[in-house]
């Protein structure tokens, strides 16, 4: 193995390489899709009863971003398609690797037609976060998106 001048040892170039390769790999990993395997746009995910399917949409980006977004969910039946209306929906940001949450509670709006709306949702670090939702009504169960955070 060559030498520097000091009399330290510099790894051999194949050597280098490969740490170089392992780095760009675990660095693709990381920006990699999230648990939902999209990376832009609006995500569709299923509730956990299965019984409806919830999209997300996200503002000011198309996905949801370190600071305050707004974050619009539109509720329909799984089999049907068809918009579901009436209903409460609580939104509790949490970060798992943390063990918290946000200090900030998002504020509730139900925009009608199966669409609802929170606002002030604040992710407060980079990192990976859920947005934990539960859904109260003529139907009642929960979903939970999760974000890698930049």
């Amino acid at each position: 193995m060559p030498t520097h001048e000091h009399g330290t040892r510099r790894p051999e170039r194949p050597a280098l390489l490969g740490l170089i390769a392992a780095l760009s790999i675990a660095a693709g990993c990381a920006s990699s899709p999230d648990a939902q395997g999209s990376t832009t746009g609006s995500r569709d995910m299923m509730s956990d009863s299965g019984s409806l399917r919830v999209t997300l949409q996200s503002s000011p980006e198309a996905t949801p971003v370190r600071g305050e977004n707004q974050i619009v969910l539109n509720v329909v039946q799984n089999e049907s398609g068809d918009a579901v209306e009436g209903l409460t929906l609580s939104m509790v940001p949490f970060m798992p690797a943390m063990g918290h949450g946000s200090p900030v509670v998002p504020v509730f709006s139900d925009e009608g037609d199966g669409q609802y709306r929170f606002d002030d949702v604040d992710l407060t670090m980079a990192g990976l976060w859920e947005l934990r939702t539960a859904i109260t009504g003529a139907v009642s169960d929960s979903v939970d998106f999760s974000f890698d955070v930049k």
